[in-house]
């Protein structure tokens, strides 16, 4: 019988970096047509040193543009909301999908809002790949991880044991706790070759039960750990 690997989806498969850049741009081109001012640079470089909070408000206010919040809300945040760019998933994940997929069966369980996140599947092409893709919002307005109730739901979907599953993460605060109290398997991926965005690698948190840096690594991880 398979054993059953669970992957978190924003900066496990793909860099989440991405999608918020693209579509900050998106957000600002609407407002350079509004405007004529590109606040996208401010964004930009606010972003790359971790500063995510009320990035259109501020980078409004540095560029001295006067407007309401509700023009933020209905048209910025709404055309970042609304905007579907292309996405790519980590090279090593297109390395090794194939094998990973004749080998194991496959899930996603990802938190956020659900269109965002089924948007964001759709871009990256992987559907194929996984026997059960879930938003934990699926489950319920409220409910995320650590939340048991994604995980259990992937499992009694696919009839599987705690002790036959592995989940794949990045967030500390999050991903691991409760494949760790449960008897699940937890790996911390970084791709820190593909991905510049380590802030997870830093935060406080529970930490997995196992720790790699690239897909390369995960793949013979698996292996010792299912063998």
């Amino acid at each position: 019988m398979k054993k059953l690997v669970i992957f978190d989806l924003d900066d496990t498969i793909y860099a989440e970096k991405q999608y918020n850049l693209a579509c900050y741009r998106a957000a600002s081109d609407k407002f350079y047509e509004d405007f004529k001012v590109d606040i996208y640079p401010y964004i930009f470089q606010e972003f790359n040193q971790g500063n995510y909070r009320d990035l259109f408000s501020l980078a409004i206010k540095e560029v001295g543009v006067e407007c309401s919040e509700d023009y933020i809300r209905n048209e910025l945040v709404s055309t970042y909301r609304s905007f579907q760019p292309e996405l790519t998933p980590y090279k090593g994940f297109e390395r090794h999908i194939d094998n990973l997929r004749d080998k194991y069966a496959l899930a996603i369980i990802t938190d956020g809002p659900l269109d965002i996140q089924k948007a964001k599947i759709k871009a990256l092409g992987i559907s194929e790949y996984f026997d059960v893709i879930l938003c934990s919002s699926e489950l319920g307005a409220d409910v995320r991880k650590p939340s048991a109730q994604p995980y259990e739901y992937v499992l009694n979907k696919l009839g599987m044991s705690y002790k036959d599953s592995v989940y794949i993460g990045d967030n500390k605060k999050k991903d691991f706790v409760y494949p760790n109290s449960s008897g699940m398997h937890s790996i911390h991926i970084l791709n820190k070759v593909e991905n510049d965005n380590l802030i997870y690698g830093r935060q406080d948190g529970e930490s997995a039960q196992h720790y790699c840096e690239s897909y390369e690594e995960l793949v013979m991880l698996l292996e010792s750990i299912f063998e």
